[in-house]
């Protein structure tokens, strides 16, 4: 399988997913509420997730992501409430709105090395979230973008590398 539609597999009783080499792209909404789905693993070779593509999945426990990744689209895990862990590549930038929205026990996000972009509200109502740990990569960090993670005790934010000495030309 080389492409699938939009919502082509939604709704469906699967209950785990293997995207194989040929699928670069998943579509928006390619397998929203499918509420049997447990597990997902793709290979290295996807390299874009579209928007809702795994909404409403509820008891999603599992996803391996792709290291190719490089986009992810807007409520991608939308209302999740069974994922617990989630590791982001480091190709991946931007974390769109909403992504990780009402992912109730998402309790340990690692984030990619090359995330610059947190958009508003993406993990807004992660209530099991304990602790975040930014990259230097990142930049700006959007409203509501950790509203309402209860459980949040600890943020570690790195500093920007600082620059070498500059040797004097006396």
């Amino acid at each position: 399988v080389t492409s699938i539609d939009n919502y082509a597999l939604s709704s469906n009783d699967i209950t785990s997913l293997k995207i194989g080499d040929n699928l670069k792209k998943i579509p928006d909404n390619a397998f929203k509420s499918c509420k049997l789905l447990v597990t997902v693993e793709m290979t290295d070779h996807t390299t874009s997730i579209g928007e809702s593509a795994f909404s409403g999945c509820e008891v999603l426990q599992s996803v391996k992501m792709s290291k190719g990744l490089v986009s992810l689209g807007r409520s991608a895990f939308y209302e999740n409430a069974a994922l617990a862990s989630i590791e982001l590549p480091d190709g991946l930038e931007k974390i769109n709105e909403y992504t990780f929205y009402r992912c109730k026990n998402l309790k340990s996000i690692s984030l990619g090395n090359g995330v610059k972009t947190i958009e508003k509200n993406s993990f807004d109502q992660c209530e099991a979230l304990e602790s975040i740990s930014f990259p230097v990569s990142v930049e700006t960090i959007g409203s509501s973008a950790f509203i309402y993670c209860s459980s949040l005790k600890s943020i570690y934010v790195t500093g920007k590398p600082e620059c070498e000495d500059k040797k004097s030309d006396s």
